[in-house]
This record gives C-alpha cells, sequence and structure tokens, in this order.
C-alpha cells in the first residue's frame, strides 16, 4: 500500500485502523443499530496485497455480534491501485471506484450479487460521472465524484451518487441491494475516521444504538435519502 500511496499524491485507501459507522434501520421496527467497519490487517491474495475490513453490528441493548452472522457483505478486502479501489468477489478483485474518472464518463462495476451465467446483467451496474471535485475534510483535500446511474443493466443495487476519496461511497462502502433494503439496510454512512481524518454526517453518535421515538423521525427505509450538504469536520 506504501507504494500505491506515492502514486496517488499521498492518499491512501484504507489505512490500518479506518473504520465506517453506517446507520442500520429494520422494516416495522423502531430500533436504530450500527454497523461497524474496521480495517484490521493487511493480506495477501493471489500475490496481490490487500486490506482486510471486518464489520460488527452494534445492536440495541444486546451483544455486539459479527457482521457476517447477519451481512453478506459483513467483511470487505479492498486493494489499490493508484487511483483506483478493487474489492474481492467470488475469486476476484473487481473495479469499485476510480478516481481518474472525468465529467461524462463512464464505469461498469461489479455487484456483491452471486454471479448467475444466465443473467449477467443482474451482477452489473453503470454509472456516468456528472461532476468532478475537490472538497476540504479537515486538513485534507479530497476528490469528489457525482454521478447517477443509466439503466443499461437491470439491476436492484446501487449507491447514493456520491463517491468521496478515502470515504467511498455515502450510503454504503458497496452497492446496495435494493431488495435487501426493505427488511435490512446498513445506510446511510455516519461516520469515517482515520489516523488523520474525520468525517460525520449524521446527527447521532458514530457508534449509537437507539429506538426511534419520534413519528417524523421513523421513515420508511424507502425513505431514507442522504443530507444535500453532509458536514465535513476537522480531526479530533
Amino acid at each position: 500500500f506504501q507504494q500505491l500511496q506515492a502514486q496517488n499524491e499521498g492518499v491512501e485507501w484504507a489505512p490500518i485502523g479506518a473504520t465506517w459507522h453506517y446507520e442500520v434501520r429494520y422494516a416495522f421496527s423502531p430500533v436504530v443499530n450500527c454497523l461497524a467497519l474496521e480495517v484490521v490487517k493487511d493480506t495477501i491474495i493471489n500475490d496481490i496485497t490487500a486490506r482486510f475490513i471486518e464489520g460488527k453490528l452494534y445492536q440495541f441493548e444486546e451483544d455486539t455480534i459479527p457482521a457476517t452472522d447477519v451481512y453478506d457483505q459483513g467483511n470487505i478486502i479492498l486493494h489499490q491501485k493508484g487511483d483506483s479501489i478493487y474489492y474481492y468477489r467470488e475469486n476476484k478483485f473487481e473495479l469499485l471506484y476510480d478516481f481518474s474518472l472525468e465529467v461524462g464518463d463512464t464505469m461498469n462495476i461489479v455487484t456483491p450479487a452471486p454471479y448467475n451465467p444466465n443473467y449477467v446483467a443482474d451482477t452489473m451496474i453503470q454509472i456516468v460521472i456528472d461532476s468532478v471535485e475537490k472538497v476540504v475534510v479537515g486538513n485534507d483535500t479530497l476528490r469528489k465524484q457525482v454521478f447517477h446511474m443509466t439503466s443499461k443493466f437491470d439491476s436492484y443495487y446501487g449507491f447514493s451518487g456520491t463517491f468521496i476519496e478515502k470515504i467511498g461511497d455515502l450510503y454504503f462502502l458497496l452497492p446496495v441491494d435494493d431488495l435487501l433494503c426493505d427488511n435490512f439496510c446498513p445506510l446511510p454512512l455516519r461516520c469515517y475516521q482515520d489516523n488523520s481524518l474525520f468525517y460525520k454526517q449524521w446527527e447521532v453518535e458514530c457508534d449509537a444504538t437507539y429506538l426511534m421515538t419520534s413519528t417524523q423521525n421513523n421513515l420508511p427505509l424507502s425513505e431514507i435519502r442522504l443530507y444535500p450538504n453532509p458536514v465535513f469536520s476537522g480531526s479530533g
């Protein structure tokens, strides 16, 4: 990762200890839990250096459990090559983010859906970059891509429409299955933190679990939306 970091002006993805916290809501339940993903170690797969991200689910008034107990993408493996980030899926690293893309560029992304040789379209989504800008988060200047999804592939998977360097998509690190969100949905991102960066876009504490008591806040999962202007915070 150190050599790859040098290729990209010092922007390193998934340093050891980096943590993402996500809101987790459930259909027909006031319980709100928290999914935490933490980079815990380096790993080598097929001679490729990568980072292993381990998930755990903080539960309201219950024990914390491994995220893989309830979610197929509870653990994630990322590999960085310059501006491109890959994730490990079915014995292969697939392109997840490419921050070299400019306005108008198109990118196909393989979703976490199990490969079906009879229905390839379901495993792909396509995005088109609408704008590229730089944003300041703490002491870091990071690239931000705003995009829209096309209808080229017939998939239930999707993203929020915004990628930020080091942080990823503002819904979830990987494409999210909209059908799964009818019951369980690890989105949106509450916080991202590493040894030099802290980003927060959700009102509650990063690792909070709670019961929704306000009718106004007890939205169905289909109505969850990101804030239009996320909060950028300095470290500490």
